[in-house]
């Protein structure tokens, strides 16, 4: 009966978004004690009212008036604003028929906003995590310098202009808010403060949508460009394509953000995988296309949407190979991020935090703390330039010594973890196509030698589902210090030595 409702509500909603809106008043993505997005790109405000009404806006010295026209809504667009406040923005409302009406934004900050964008594991709230309680207490020492709001979970068949009421309204981070809210979002933002002191307030979204394919999130015109088609086993509890992103992304590209984190993947491993790579590369492209300002540059570099995402973590139970390849189409098939194809891309991986007891299941693992700290280390390195961080990890240089053996060599300081005879967390794939973990002949300071088969085709590093226990993968990075990021998941063949 609820779910009846709740249908019927939405419903509702999505035809009232089909009518004129008469009456005036602000689209509901304005609130006050809301954050909008700070130089050098602009804020717009926009409403609906009466065709043919006069709209005035007044903020600080900035005034402007428009008339109506016969869509009945009304705009502006800011002038850029540095980060701060709180501020007030007033718009007025005059009919021809004498009416005046008013509507007044109080509160507002400016700073830089981030959606949170994903399935269950961008959805898992701080209540959910490890050491839950002290994460939450550390997190509201944030709270001058953190805003959020929280979208609610929905669909549509058609793009509409205004989300579906908030689950959360925009405010200053709030004790009650905490728990309930994305922790790898939480996370990422406080660990983002931590890495930059001077950096400006945070402004959250929450977007999520649980157990979502990607097709669900990309517009139609990614659809046409990829030629995605609906796999026949569609319908599994699957979302339709383009329907998460008609009803919780379309309606906050009128206005502008800073950037993307995204985790997103699970339901695309048995599932259009073959396109995935298009998808997602192109889904980077069309938000930063879409977004009001998306493309106006915020750094002397020129970047101007930085779309950070987490690569799919343990999937225990689930073909090696499949979950392999989508690690791999992540980074559009070039195994690191950014890559040629869009150097705005920032990763973190999760291969190896692998959560034995997570009682949501293995995939959903519970340690966001590491995946948000390597998120945002990524992040500032690249636009900070603090090379003290990582932004990938270890990326080998191999040899075939011979038709039996292999030797990798690192650039830079790595830990091994294991000795001859262990595994090596590499991978051959023999003549009949299978995979093998290749085990460890030597092991020095900076190489690692492994025995393969001789008539092995393909090499790969990291080729399982669930490549190792948490935190125990064979190679990590010590370059600089001791919890450095693991090294990258990679594939290519393998020719026979001279």
């Amino acid at each position: 009966m609820q779910n009846l409702l709740l249908f019927s509500v939405l419903v509702a909603y999505a035809l009232l978004q089909t009518c004129d809106a008469q009456s005036f008043r602000l689209s509901n993505t304005f609130q006050s004690n809301m954050m909008l997005q700070q130089s050098p790109k602009r804020a717009r405000i926009w409403g609906y009212g009466q065709i043919g009404a006069t709209v005035l806006i007044s903020f600080e010295q900035f005034s402007d008036s428009v008339t109506i026209g016969g869509n009945a809504t009304w705009s502006f667009v800011m002038p850029a604003h540095v980060s701060g406040g709180p501020h007030s923005i007033l718009i007025e409302h005059n009919a021809r028929i004498g009416l005046k009406e008013s509507a007044l934004l109080e509160n507002v900050y400016f700073g830089d906003i981030w959606l949170c964008a994903g399935e269950g594991n961008m959805e898992l709230p701080m209540k959910d995590i490890l050491d839950s309680a002290t994460e939450i207490a550390n997190v509201m020492q944030y709270s001058s310098k953190i805003w959020t709001a929280k979208l609610q979970p929905s669909t549509a068949s058609r793009e509409l202009n205004e989300p579906y009421p908030y689950n959360q309204a925009w405010s200053q981070l709030k004790a009650e808010n905490v728990p309930e809210f994305s922790a790898l979002c939480l996370l990422y933002a406080t660990r983002l403060l931590d890495q930059v002191p001077d950096h400006p307030p945070i402004g959250l979204i929450q977007a999520t949508y649980a157990s979502s394919n990607i097709e669900g999130w990309i517009s139609t015109r990614v659809i046409d460009v990829c030629n995605t088609t609906q796999s026949p086993e569609f319908g599994q509890g699957l979302v339709e394509e383009s329907s998460i992103w008609n009803a919780m992304i379309h309606p906050l590209t009128s206005n502008s953000i800073r950037g993307v984190i995204w985790h997103q993947g699970e339901s695309n491993v048995q599932y259009n995988l073959p396109y995935y790579t298009c998808q997602f590369k192109n889904l980077t492209f069309d938000w930063a296309d879409t977004f009001f300002d998306g493309t106006v540059p915020t750094t002397p570099e020129g970047w101007y949407f930085p779309f950070g995402f987490v690569q799919l973590g343990p999937m225990e139970g689930e073909n090696d190979q499949l979950v392999s390849d989508l690690r791999l189409h992540q980074t559009f098939d070039t195994e690191v991020a950014p890559n040629n194809f869009n150097n705005e891309t920032f990763m973190a991986p999760a291969y190896d935090l692998y959560d034995s007891s997570s009682p949501f299941g293995s995939v959903y693992f519970r340690d966001k703390q590491t995946v948000a700290r390597r998120l945002a280390h990524s992040f500032v390195f690249l636009y900070y330039d603090r090379f003290d961080l990582e932004f990938v990890g270890p990326i080998p240089s191999i040899r075939r010594d011979d038709l039996t053996m292999c030797t990798v060599t690192y650039s830079w300081q790595v830990q091994f973890n294991g000795q001859a005879g262990d595994p090596s967390g590499f991978y051959f794939r023999r003549s009949d196509g299978v995979w093998v973990e290749a085990p460890i002949y030597n092991v020095t300071s900076d190489t690692l030698t492994y025995m393969i088969e001789e008539t092995a085709t393909d090499m790969a590093y990291g080729w399982s589902a669930k490549p190792c226990d948490y935190k125990s993968c064979p190679v990590y990075s010590t370059d600089r210090g001791p919890d450095g990021l693991p090294a990258i998941i990679m594939s290519f063949p393998l020719f026979k030595s001279p």
